[in-house]
Parts: C-alpha cells; structure tokens; sequence
C-alpha cells in the first residue's frame, strides 16, 4: 500500500476506512483501505499519495496519526479531526502537529485525503524527531517525542486539542444533568469516561421476568452508541471522551439520540415503532416514572429512551425497574430504588408548530417548534 514508505502508522475512520500513514523523504505517505462489504471482511487500497502540506523537512522521520472528536468552535458543529506530527525541519528539528477536519459526506480519494492540511503547533523549536499522542483520562492530548540535547531526552507535554488546532477545535465531551430526583438518561456517539458521583445503568433483554426490567451497573465507561440511566446527586456533570471502548452491551433496550451540531439541534423526532413499546422517562406529582408513548416524540440531544422488543413476550405486562447493585442476597431490591414504568400516557401531550405559527399534525421533514422548543427533523 506504501511503496517505498516505512515505519506506518494507522487509524480507523468511523465508517470503518483505514488510514496509513507513512514515512518518506520530503513528505508523507497517505492510502486508505475501504472495506467492500458490511462484514468488513473484504477491500482494497487505494493508490498511495504523498501529501504537499504535510512536508517532512528531515528526509524521513516517524510520527504519530491520530483522529480526535471534536466540536468546531466558530459553529459548534460537530466533527473529526485528524492530527499528523512530523519534524517539519531543516533536518530533524521542529517537531509540528498538522490538523485537518474530515467531511463525512466526502467519500475520500488517498490524494484528496493527502491534501489541505494545516499547521497546527510547532511543538519543538530544536532539533527533534520521533513522536507519538494520545488522548488522556484528563481529556487533554499526551505527547511524546524525541529532542535535543543528546540523542535523544525523551519530552512529555500535555495538550489541549485548541492547543493542536490553532484554537479551532475543542474537544468533544458532553454535559448531562442528573435532576433533584437523582436521575437521568445518557447517550453519546464515543465512548465515555462515567464521572465521579455519577452511576450508569444499561437495561437488556435478557434482564426481564415477571415484569422487572433489572438494570445492570456499568463499570467506567458507557460504551460508544450506548444508552444509559443515570443516578447521582442532582448536577450537571461533564462526560469525556474515553481512552478505551469498553464493553459493547448486546441486547440494551436503552436507546438515544445524538445531533450533528452540538448547539442548534436540540432533539430528533421519534416514530413508535410496530415491534416494540417505547417508554420515556419523566416526572409528574407521583414522582419519576418512565411513562409509556404511544404516539411520536422528541427525545433530547445525549440522552436515552427504553424501547422494550415485543419479541421479549411480556409486552403486555405492567413493567418495573430495579438496579442490580442494590439487591440483596434474597433478590429483594425494588423497594424505593426502581422507578416505575407506567402505561398513563398524561406526560405524552405533544403540541407541534411551523415557523409560521400554524398547528401541524404530521410533521415532514424542515424546522418545527415542538412544545415550546425548535426542533429539526431530518
């Protein structure tokens, strides 16, 4: 795939494409190897490109390619952005960190991948050369290179991805609040780092009987797609972005929502589905249940809804929730902690304006204000 290139590194897109990153004298090699089938079993490479705006002054040196979640800060859209560190000389010397945003409705050629790069950082002003990143538990970028004196001291620096980025990007995280009820939904696209005084739960499948849903306890990390119920303390907390996956969760009925752009969407719309039943989770005088919907909805930016299959066979069952940390020895455990799920549909009422201020009954695609809030639904 790197004629004439050696010492690659690589990265995987979120579509599944493999970058290749490689070094050659005078610049850098790029490819990208696109899977033919959806079991990514099978593809090809592309033809190799050396990149104009990475220039690798030292003839062939060693870096690190790195993709980042990021929200751009002139609109808050949210993004991936690739990083590339070389020494952009005379020599080695000058170890630089190149960034470039990938546009997702792009189906990228190597060469086109290889190209519009931008500075980022001058992260050495000496000689240097070899270098490696990576996301920290801090959410700020660990690097880690070569440079003089000698041959060579080994430097560590913690940054921000603003720092990287020439203050263009910032990383992604999400803020999720816990309410005076002392719970919530979660969900996000990446994995997530759970934050201190803060408890997740996934509800699956195979965690039905009679009637209870017994929600199971994440250790850390809520893994990327996956919905969540939360407990704490009411406060809003700040999720990051995990170093590690996680553990998929197979069979999790908790299912979300995340918006392109972090600031202007605030919530898609949700079809009921024929071959499940779809609760919500809500408050009224009786406290926090998750209410049943028997009609459409929006459900928020980050956060979750329970969509119990019909295939599970109790659909016609009143359910119940309960957490597993919290039953003892004899499986007793609902009491005070579960919240109940109710067939009462007086939380459901959903009042659907155009921008002109007319009533809509069956919303199509565009711009709508839905109880109170704007809404696009796509």
């Amino acid at each position: 795939p790197a004629s004439n290139g050696n010492e690659p590194k690589c990265e995987e897109l979120p579509d599944g494409t493999v970058v290749l990153s490689s070094r050659v004298g005078g610049g850098r090699y790029f490819n990208l190897f696109k899977f033919s089938d959806n079991t990514y079993t099978t593809g090809t490479w592309g033809q190799v490109a050396n990149s104009t705006t990475v220039r690798d002054g030292s003839g062939g040196t060693n870096g690190e390619i790195y993709k980042v979640k990021a929200i751009r800060k002139e609109d808050g859209q949210i993004c991936d952005v690739m990083l590339q560190s070389i020494p952009a000389g005379p020599g080695r010397s000058n170890v630089t960190v190149w960034y470039k945003e990938m546009d997702y409705t792009t189906a990228y050629t190597p060469a086109e991948f290889a190209a519009d790069w931008k500075v980022g950082k001058q992260v050495s002003q000496k000689g240097s050369a070899y270098s490696t990143m990576h996301l920290q538990a801090d959410g700020r970028i660990g690097f880690f290179f070569e440079e003089e004196p000698g041959e060579y001291c080994m430097v560590y620096i913690p940054y921000t991805l603003e720092d990287l980025t020439d203050n263009k990007y910032i990383l992604y995280t999400v803020n999720s609040t816990i309410t005076d009820a002392k719970i919530g939904t979660f969900y996000a696209s990446e994995a997530m780092q759970i934050p201190a005084g803060v408890k997740a739960y996934v509800a699956t499948e195979d965690n039905i009987e009679n009637g209870i849903i017994t929600m199971t306890r994440l250790e850390g990390i809520i893994p990327a797609h996956t919905g969540a119920v939360l407990r704490g303390e009411a406060n809003t907390y700040n999720f990051i972005p995990s170093i590690s996956y996680g553990t998929p969760v197979d069979g999790n009925m908790l299912v979300g929502h995340e918006a392109d752009n972090s600031k202007d969407i605030e919530g898609t719309r949700v079809n009921i589905p024929t071959d499940a039943t779809i609760y919500v989770l809500a408050s009224d005088e009786e406290g926090v249940k998750f209410y049943k919907k028997s009609q459409a909805f929006t459900v928020k930016n980050n956060k979750a809804y329970l969509q119990v299959p019909n295939s599970t066979g109790q659909q016609t069952i009143k359910y119940s929730t309960r957490f597993a940390d919290e039953i003892d020895e004899e499986g007793e455990g609902n009491g005070t902690t579960g919240v109940e799920m109710t067939t009462d549909n007086s939380q459901q009422t959903t009042v659907i304006f155009d921008l002109t201020g007319r009533r809509v009954e069956n919303p199509t695609k565009g711009v709508y204000v839905i109880n109170g809030r704007k809404v696009v639904i796509k």
